[in-house]
Protein backbone atom coordinates (compact mmCIF):
# COMPACT_ATOMS: atom_id res chain seq x y z
CA UNK A 1 0.00 0.00 0.00
CA UNK A 2 1.12 3.52 -0.79
CA UNK A 3 0.07 6.52 1.33
CA UNK A 4 0.91 10.16 0.63
CA UNK A 5 0.03 13.50 2.22
CA UNK A 6 -3.57 13.45 0.99
CA UNK A 7 -6.19 12.42 3.53
CA UNK A 8 -7.59 8.97 2.67
CA UNK A 9 -11.12 8.92 4.12
CA UNK A 10 -11.63 5.24 3.29
CA UNK A 11 -8.37 4.06 4.86
CA UNK A 12 -9.87 3.08 8.22
CA UNK A 13 -12.52 0.92 6.54
CA UNK A 14 -9.96 -0.52 4.11
CA UNK A 15 -7.67 -1.64 6.93
CA UNK A 16 -10.57 -3.13 8.90
CA UNK A 17 -11.63 -5.27 5.96
CA UNK A 18 -8.09 -6.48 5.22
CA UNK A 19 -7.09 -7.52 8.72
CA UNK A 20 -8.55 -11.05 8.68
CA UNK A 21 -7.10 -11.98 5.30
CA UNK A 22 -3.47 -10.80 5.26
CA UNK A 23 -0.35 -12.06 6.99
CA UNK A 24 1.44 -8.71 6.60
CA UNK A 25 0.69 -5.28 5.15
CA UNK A 26 3.65 -3.15 4.01
CA UNK A 27 2.97 0.59 3.71
CA UNK A 28 5.21 3.06 1.92
CA UNK A 29 4.31 6.28 3.78
CA UNK A 30 5.55 9.03 1.48
CA UNK A 31 3.73 12.03 2.91
CA UNK A 32 2.53 13.52 6.16
CA UNK A 33 -1.15 13.26 7.10
CA UNK A 34 -1.94 12.89 10.83
CA UNK A 35 -5.34 11.26 10.15
CA UNK A 36 -3.81 8.60 7.91
CA UNK A 37 -1.11 7.84 10.46
CA UNK A 38 -3.72 7.62 13.23
CA UNK A 39 -5.73 5.09 11.21
CA UNK A 40 -2.60 2.99 10.71
CA UNK A 41 -1.73 3.06 14.44
CA UNK A 42 -5.26 2.16 15.51
CA UNK A 43 -5.74 -0.69 13.04
CA UNK A 44 -6.05 -4.33 14.07
CA UNK A 45 -3.16 -5.11 11.72
CA UNK A 46 -0.91 -2.86 13.79
CA UNK A 47 -2.23 -4.22 17.10
CA UNK A 48 -1.33 -7.76 16.03
CA UNK A 49 2.14 -6.89 14.71
CA UNK A 50 1.24 -7.37 11.04
CA UNK A 51 1.74 -3.79 9.83
CA UNK A 52 5.06 -2.58 8.41
CA UNK A 53 5.36 1.18 7.82
CA UNK A 54 8.30 3.19 6.51
CA UNK A 55 8.16 6.95 6.01
CA UNK A 56 10.22 8.31 3.12
CA UNK A 57 10.11 10.83 0.24
CA UNK A 58 7.98 10.14 -2.82
CA UNK A 59 9.65 9.72 -6.22
CA UNK A 60 7.07 7.91 -8.35
CA UNK A 61 4.51 5.17 -7.99
CA UNK A 62 6.63 2.28 -9.28
CA UNK A 63 9.57 3.15 -7.02
CA UNK A 64 7.25 3.39 -4.00
CA UNK A 65 5.53 0.12 -4.88
CA UNK A 66 8.89 -1.64 -5.23
CA UNK A 67 10.01 -0.25 -1.89
CA UNK A 68 6.87 -1.59 -0.19
CA UNK A 69 7.54 -5.00 -1.75
CA UNK A 70 11.10 -4.89 -0.45
CA UNK A 71 9.83 -4.28 3.08
CA UNK A 72 8.34 -7.79 3.17
CA UNK A 73 10.53 -10.60 4.49
CA UNK A 74 12.08 -12.75 1.76
CA UNK A 75 10.28 -15.89 0.71
CA UNK A 76 7.58 -17.30 -1.48
CA UNK A 77 3.86 -16.71 -1.43
CA UNK A 78 1.42 -14.19 -2.85
CA UNK A 79 1.54 -10.39 -2.96
CA UNK A 80 -1.59 -8.22 -3.07
CA UNK A 81 -1.44 -4.74 -4.59
CA UNK A 82 -3.95 -2.81 -2.51
CA UNK A 83 -4.99 0.85 -2.51
CA UNK A 84 -6.28 2.90 0.41
CA UNK A 85 -9.58 3.71 -1.31
CA UNK A 86 -10.60 0.06 -1.66
CA UNK A 87 -13.00 -1.49 0.85
CA UNK A 88 -13.37 -5.26 0.85
CA UNK A 89 -15.72 -8.05 1.77
CA UNK A 90 -13.71 -9.31 4.78
CA UNK A 91 -15.17 -12.82 4.85
CA UNK A 92 -14.87 -13.24 1.09
CA UNK A 93 -11.29 -11.99 1.00
CA UNK A 94 -10.32 -14.38 3.80
CA UNK A 95 -11.89 -17.28 1.89
CA UNK A 96 -9.76 -16.30 -1.07
CA UNK A 97 -6.44 -15.89 0.73
CA UNK A 98 -6.83 -18.86 3.09
CA UNK A 99 -8.84 -21.27 0.97
CA UNK A 100 -7.83 -20.71 -2.65
CA UNK A 101 -4.38 -19.15 -3.02
CA UNK A 102 -2.54 -21.86 -1.03
CA UNK A 103 -4.11 -24.58 -3.21
CA UNK A 104 -3.31 -23.12 -6.63
CA UNK A 105 -0.71 -25.04 -8.65
CA UNK A 106 2.67 -23.45 -9.31
CA UNK A 107 1.64 -22.97 -12.94
CA UNK A 108 -0.67 -20.11 -11.84
CA UNK A 109 1.12 -16.81 -11.22
CA UNK A 110 -1.58 -14.13 -11.45
CA UNK A 111 -5.01 -13.93 -9.86
CA UNK A 112 -7.45 -11.20 -10.95
CA UNK A 113 -10.58 -10.01 -9.16
CA UNK A 114 -13.50 -7.70 -9.97
CA UNK A 115 -13.71 -4.05 -8.96
CA UNK A 116 -16.92 -2.04 -8.61
CA UNK A 117 -16.25 1.62 -9.38
CA UNK A 118 -18.39 3.96 -7.28
CA UNK A 119 -18.97 7.44 -8.70
CA UNK A 120 -19.41 10.39 -6.32
CA UNK A 121 -21.92 8.38 -4.29
CA UNK A 122 -22.59 5.07 -2.57
CA UNK A 123 -25.67 4.56 -4.75
CA UNK A 124 -24.22 4.78 -8.25
CA UNK A 125 -21.45 3.00 -10.12
CA UNK A 126 -19.61 3.36 -13.39
CA UNK A 127 -19.66 -0.41 -13.82
CA UNK A 128 -17.61 -3.45 -12.96
CA UNK A 129 -14.11 -3.98 -14.31
CA UNK A 130 -11.68 -6.85 -14.06
CA UNK A 131 -8.80 -5.84 -11.81
CA UNK A 132 -5.75 -7.32 -13.50
CA UNK A 133 -2.55 -8.27 -11.66
CA UNK A 134 -4.31 -8.16 -8.30
CA UNK A 135 -2.63 -11.09 -6.54
CA UNK A 136 0.85 -11.97 -7.83
CA UNK A 137 2.92 -15.01 -7.00
CA UNK A 138 6.18 -13.71 -5.62
CA UNK A 139 9.33 -14.24 -7.71
CA UNK A 140 12.86 -12.80 -7.41
CA UNK A 141 12.19 -10.72 -10.53
CA UNK A 142 8.86 -9.26 -9.39
CA UNK A 143 8.86 -5.45 -9.73
CA UNK A 144 6.88 -2.49 -11.05
CA UNK A 145 7.95 0.08 -13.62
CA UNK A 146 6.53 3.43 -14.78
CA UNK A 147 6.09 6.70 -12.93
CA UNK A 148 2.29 6.50 -12.92
CA UNK A 149 -0.15 3.64 -13.62
CA UNK A 150 2.79 1.33 -12.95
CA UNK A 151 3.13 -1.96 -14.80
CA UNK A 152 4.23 -5.23 -13.21
CA UNK A 153 7.22 -7.24 -14.44
CA UNK A 154 8.81 -10.55 -13.54
CA UNK A 155 5.62 -12.55 -13.05
CA UNK A 156 5.63 -16.19 -14.09
CA UNK A 157 2.61 -18.43 -14.67
CA UNK A 158 -0.85 -18.21 -16.15
CA UNK A 159 -3.66 -15.89 -15.15
CA UNK A 160 -6.98 -16.83 -13.52
CA UNK A 161 -9.85 -14.78 -12.09
CA UNK A 162 -11.65 -15.32 -8.79
CA UNK A 163 -15.39 -14.66 -8.30
CA UNK A 164 -14.75 -11.88 -5.82
CA UNK A 165 -16.03 -8.28 -6.03
CA UNK A 166 -14.80 -5.35 -3.95
CA UNK A 167 -15.57 -1.64 -4.01
CA UNK A 168 -13.31 1.14 -5.23
CA UNK A 169 -14.36 4.45 -3.65
CA UNK A 170 -11.63 6.73 -5.00
CA UNK A 171 -14.19 8.83 -6.89
CA UNK A 172 -16.51 9.23 -3.91
CA UNK A 173 -14.64 12.45 -3.17
CA UNK A 174 -15.04 16.14 -3.72
CA UNK A 175 -14.36 16.90 -7.42
CA UNK A 176 -11.52 19.23 -6.46
CA UNK A 177 -9.71 16.35 -4.76
CA UNK A 178 -10.15 14.16 -7.83
CA UNK A 179 -8.75 17.00 -9.94
CA UNK A 180 -5.69 17.25 -7.69
CA UNK A 181 -5.00 13.55 -8.14
CA UNK A 182 -5.25 13.81 -11.93
CA UNK A 183 -2.86 16.78 -11.90
CA UNK A 184 -0.37 14.68 -9.97
CA UNK A 185 -0.60 12.02 -12.66
CA UNK A 186 0.11 14.69 -15.29
CA UNK A 187 3.18 15.90 -13.38
CA UNK A 188 4.48 12.33 -13.28
CA UNK A 189 4.29 12.03 -17.04
CA UNK A 190 0.80 10.76 -17.89
CA UNK A 191 0.11 12.58 -21.16
CA UNK A 192 -3.59 11.68 -21.06
CA UNK A 193 -4.11 14.35 -18.39
CA UNK A 194 -3.76 17.98 -19.50
CA UNK A 195 -3.94 20.28 -16.43
CA UNK A 196 -5.75 23.10 -18.28
CA UNK A 197 -8.27 20.69 -19.76
CA UNK A 198 -8.83 19.20 -16.32
CA UNK A 199 -9.55 22.59 -14.78
CA UNK A 200 -12.04 23.35 -17.54
CA UNK A 201 -13.72 19.93 -17.26
CA UNK A 202 -14.29 20.26 -13.52
CA UNK A 203 -15.51 23.83 -13.85
CA UNK A 204 -17.85 23.25 -16.78
CA UNK A 205 -19.43 19.85 -16.39
CA UNK A 206 -17.51 17.22 -14.47
CA UNK A 207 -20.51 16.11 -12.41
CA UNK A 208 -22.84 16.03 -15.42
CA UNK A 209 -20.32 13.88 -17.28
CA UNK A 210 -20.04 11.52 -14.32
CA UNK A 211 -23.81 11.35 -13.97
CA UNK A 212 -24.29 10.42 -17.61
CA UNK A 213 -22.22 7.24 -17.09
CA UNK A 214 -23.81 6.06 -13.85
CA UNK A 215 -25.78 2.92 -13.18
CA UNK A 216 -27.87 2.35 -10.08
CA UNK A 217 -26.01 0.07 -7.67
CA UNK A 218 -28.13 -2.89 -6.50
CA UNK A 219 -25.99 -4.23 -3.65
CA UNK A 220 -24.80 -3.40 -0.18
CA UNK A 221 -21.60 -2.08 1.39
CA UNK A 222 -19.24 -3.59 3.96
CA UNK A 223 -20.15 -2.93 7.58
CA UNK A 224 -16.84 -1.10 8.05
CA UNK A 225 -18.22 1.73 5.85
CA UNK A 226 -21.39 2.30 7.87
CA UNK A 227 -20.25 5.32 9.90
CA UNK A 228 -18.50 7.14 7.06
CA UNK A 229 -21.40 6.51 4.71
CA UNK A 230 -23.91 7.83 7.26
CA UNK A 231 -21.84 10.98 7.81
CA UNK A 232 -21.51 11.72 4.08
CA UNK A 233 -25.17 11.01 3.29
CA UNK A 234 -26.71 13.02 6.15
CA UNK A 235 -24.60 16.19 6.17
CA UNK A 236 -23.91 18.76 3.44
CA UNK A 237 -21.33 17.00 1.28
CA UNK A 238 -20.36 16.19 -2.30
CA UNK A 239 -22.25 12.89 -1.90
CA UNK A 240 -25.52 14.64 -1.03
CA UNK A 241 -25.09 17.08 -3.92
CA UNK A 242 -24.50 14.28 -6.39
CA UNK A 243 -27.43 12.20 -5.13
CA UNK A 244 -29.70 15.22 -5.63
CA UNK A 245 -28.32 15.72 -9.13
CA UNK A 246 -29.09 12.11 -9.98
CA UNK A 247 -32.61 12.37 -8.57
CA UNK A 248 -33.21 15.44 -10.73
CA UNK A 249 -32.10 13.55 -13.83
CA UNK A 250 -34.91 11.04 -13.39
CA UNK A 251 -34.63 7.37 -14.27
CA UNK A 252 -31.16 5.85 -13.95
CA UNK A 253 -30.35 2.53 -15.66
CA UNK A 254 -29.88 -0.41 -13.34
CA UNK A 255 -26.74 -2.47 -13.09
CA UNK A 256 -26.86 -5.58 -15.37
CA UNK A 257 -26.82 -8.14 -12.57
CA UNK A 258 -27.48 -11.42 -14.35
CA UNK A 259 -25.27 -10.75 -17.35
CA UNK A 260 -22.44 -9.84 -14.98
CA UNK A 261 -22.98 -12.96 -12.87
CA UNK A 262 -22.71 -15.14 -15.97
CA UNK A 263 -19.53 -13.33 -17.00
CA UNK A 264 -17.95 -14.00 -13.60
CA UNK A 265 -19.24 -17.57 -13.44
CA UNK A 266 -17.64 -18.44 -16.76
CA UNK A 267 -14.21 -17.41 -15.47
CA UNK A 268 -14.81 -19.06 -12.11
CA UNK A 269 -15.20 -22.42 -13.85
CA UNK A 270 -11.62 -22.16 -15.14
CA UNK A 271 -10.45 -21.41 -11.60
CA UNK A 272 -12.35 -24.40 -10.18
CA UNK A 273 -10.77 -26.74 -12.72
CA UNK A 274 -7.30 -25.67 -11.54
CA UNK A 275 -8.05 -26.49 -7.88
CA UNK A 276 -8.38 -29.71 -5.86
CA UNK A 277 -11.78 -30.50 -4.37
CA UNK A 278 -11.42 -28.40 -1.16
CA UNK A 279 -10.57 -25.34 -3.25
CA UNK A 280 -13.55 -25.90 -5.53
CA UNK A 281 -15.82 -25.78 -2.50
CA UNK A 282 -14.43 -22.34 -1.66
CA UNK A 283 -15.07 -21.16 -5.23
CA UNK A 284 -18.77 -22.06 -4.81
CA UNK A 285 -18.82 -20.22 -1.47
CA UNK A 286 -17.45 -17.09 -3.16
CA UNK A 287 -20.00 -17.40 -5.96
CA UNK A 288 -22.76 -17.56 -3.36
CA UNK A 289 -21.52 -14.26 -1.91
CA UNK A 290 -21.87 -12.35 -5.18
CA UNK A 291 -25.45 -11.50 -4.31
CA UNK A 292 -24.14 -9.09 -1.68
CA UNK A 293 -22.79 -6.87 -4.46
CA UNK A 294 -24.76 -7.76 -7.58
Amino acid sequence: MLLGSRREPFLEACLATLQGALDLLAVDLNGSCPENERDLRQSALNATGRLLVEKRPFTNFAEARNHALGMLPPGEGWVLKVDADEVHDPEGLALLTRGILPLLPDSVGIVDAWQMQFMQSFRYVDGLERRHDWFLRRTPELAWSGGVHEQVQGVRGRRLAVPYIYGHYGYVRDPGEVLAKWKQYARLGDSSYDPEELDRAVAEGYLDEQASRCLRYPGGHPEALTRLRRDLETSPSHVVRFDRLMEARGRVPGFPRWRTRLRILWRALALARALPRPGRTVVWQLLARLGRAI
